[in-house]
């Protein structure tokens, strides 16, 4: 008697756990995270419960527990590769590029090809703000699945944000024909596309913002301006004084600034 309540909660674990993931699979996520406390309630040690929940958190924002959850995880199974996957993709959320390339990486050594994991890292590259090395991480990835349209969008994506958006059209164009439905290759599309609109005379926007504190990416906007033949305009007020504002790197035609600030 003794021997069967101690085994109780593994049992009910066991007996939870596929509704929890039929929750999951309808994307029932209120019901999916409650059957995944439960069975964690059960059996602490249970990985899908805790991978799930680490997935769960990281969707509500919640990227510090979420890395917790993954601690845990690396523990129990430190060589699985999803793991190691998703872990590394939360941490480049939250902030941290350096280690997730670094989680990536270890993925890659031991399954060079694998697609989620040469994306991720070029991704982790390109938000630490490499982009000319995160466009060489990209085009490194294309060489293993060229067919893959989320490496295609992220290469699309980074040269953009380089100011090329002539070769970021064509590769976002592809990324389309490749995944007709997927919707980051068909905003992405539109979005070059309209930075290329013959009709635009002039290309504004404020260098820092000061109720935001929000800086924007001056050069890489006033790349694609120039490459589109459009002059570019920054209101530079509350970054002069404080920042080196060098017209001829920053590709940018016009400035307006201030000394009362």
């Amino acid at each position: 008697v003794v021997v069967i309540h101690l085994f109780l909660p593994l049992i009910a674990a066991v007996v939870q756990l596929p509704d929890a993931e039929d929750a999951f699979r309808r994307g029932d996520y209120r019901a999916a995270r409650a059957g995944y406390e439960a069975v964690l309630a059960g059996d602490a040690a249970n990985v899908r419960a805790l991978y799930r929940l680490a997935i769960l958190d990281s969707w509500d924002g919640k990227l510090q527990r979420s890395l917790d959850r993954f601690a845990r995880l690396r523990r129990l199974e430190p060589l699985d590769g999803d793991i190691m996957v998703a872990h590394a993709r939360v941490l480049a959320w939250a902030g941290k590029n350096h280690d997730s390339e670094l989680l990536y990486a270890s993925v890659l050594a031991r399954a060079p090809g694998r697609s989620a994991a040469l994306a991720g890292q070029a991704r982790a590259v390109a938000w630490a703000g490499d982009l000319d090395r995160a466009q060489r991480v990209w085009r490194a990835a294309l060489d293993a699945p060229p067919d893959d349209a989320a490496i295609v969008i992220g290469l699309a994506q980074t040269l953009f944000w380089m100011g090329k958006p002539e070769l970021a059209e064509s590769y976002a164009a592809r990324a389309r024909q490749l995944a007709p439905d997927d919707r980051a290759a068909r905003d992405l599309l539109s979005l070059v596309r309209a930075a290329l609109r013959p009709n635009t005379c002039l290309v504004s926007i404020m260098a820092a913002n000061n109720e935001t504190g929000v800086i924007n990416n001056i050069q890489a906007i006033g790349r694609v301006a120039r490459a589109a033949g459009v002059p570019f305009h920054t209101d530079a007020v509350q970054l002069f004084g404080k920042s080196a504002l060098k017209p001829d790197r920053l590709f940018v035609d016009a400035f307006s600034v201030s000394f009362h600030k």
